[in-house]
């Protein structure tokens, strides 16, 4: 039975196959193969690819697309005028993450490039500052960049950071307005540390030596200093070795003093590594210092300049861009005579 199926199978399939043939084999009509002739060699004539297929807009396409860029760019101006506090919070996330994200960047390819044998020296004053700010920055903002990207937790914490910029976001989510608030703000609790910082070095005054009148100008420039006026920079340097041996050497200097400086400081006062906290730190603010000095102050804008005063103690908001210039020259003038062992 199997075979007389298999056979029958064989059978159809060879009647196919001459059927076939015998179609292939038989001749076309003269007409047909001209046509079919003509056919062929219009489209083998033809160039599947053409410069001409990739054209510039023109027309009623070009009219379309003009008014669809014009639409786009008018968009932002209606949601800002129709929806002020949203479209605020919008600008201020947006804007925000991009300059955080571009200083994220920044910062792994300087760390790259300093593993890679780049000198401090040759840094920039804007790459030191990256450099130096950006960890803190990442600390502050990742745990809310973390937490929003939660599911619908981005509607809870958007709103909760933009209410308190200052405990959660950076400085790249701030207004001007906002930074120079926060900045004050910083002063001020800088201000409330100077005198505890201040009774420490006078403290220490018995055990600087008496050799080349260290003692006697070490006390005229602290006399000075509690009556409100500012020693000259000779006066300073003049104090170099004490602050480098005994007793205001950064080595010599007792827990709570170290304290004091990092609550100045706006640092951790944790008491494991307070004294590596302050030399880093210290160390940042002098090649700030140097990276100034190699560019001149006028490289910086109004800012920066700003920034720059807050950061070394001067309160620069009701000085003027000359005298705050002039300040950050003489702070410059001693950092510059002065090296990295003090």
């Amino acid at each position: 039975m199997k075979s007389k199926i298999w056979s029958q199978f064989v059978v159809k399939n060879v009647k196919q196959l001459s059927i076939a043939s015998e179609i292939r084999l038989t001749p076309l009509p003269s007409d047909a193969m001209s046509a079919n002739r003509l056919i062929c060699r219009h489209f083998c004539d033809k160039k599947p690819f053409d410069d001409n297929y990739v054209k510039p807009l023109s027309g009623v396409k070009r009219f379309i697309s003009r008014q669809f860029f014009r639409f786009i760019e008018s968009y932002e101006r209606v949601l800002e005028k129709r929806f002020p506090k949203t479209f605020k919070i919008y600008r201020v996330f947006t804007i925000g993450a991009k300059d955080f994200y571009g200083d994220v960047v920044q910062y792994l390819q300087i760390s790259k490039q300093l593993f890679d044998g780049r000198r401090v020296h040759e840094l920039t004053y804007n790459e030191l500052m990256v450099y130096m700010r950006t960890p803190k920055d990442m600390a502050r903002v990742g745990p809310v960049l973390l937490v929003s990207a939660l599911p619908f937790a981005n509607y809870v914490v958007f709103p909760l950071a933009y209410w308190f910029p200052k405990q959660l976001l950076s400085s790249h989510f701030w207004t001007l307005e906002q930074r120079q608030t926060f900045q004050t703000m910083h002063h001020k609790k800088q201000l409330y540390h100077f005198r505890p910082v201040f009774r420490c070095i006078q403290s220490r005054l018995p055990f600087v030596t008496s050799e080349d009148n260290l003692r006697e100008k070490c006390r005229l420039v602290f006399a000075a200093l509690g009556s409100g006026t500012h020693p000259s920079v000779d006066h300073i340097l003049d104090m170099k070795p004490v602050f480098r041996d005994k007793p205001y050497g950064m080595q010599y200097l007792k827990s709570k003093h170290l304290t004091e400086l990092c609550r100045m400081y706006g640092l951790n006062a944790f008491p494991l590594g307070k004294r590596s906290r302050l030399i880093n730190h210290i160390g940042f603010v002098r090649e700030l210092d140097l990276a100034i000095d190699r560019t001149g102050i006028q490289s910086l804008n109004l800012d920066q300049i700003k920034t720059a005063c807050f950061m070394r103690g001067l309160n620069p908001i009701e000085l003027s861009k000359e005298e705050m210039i002039a300040w950050l020259q003489t702070w410059i003038g001693i950092a510059h005579k002065v090296d990295s062992n003090y």
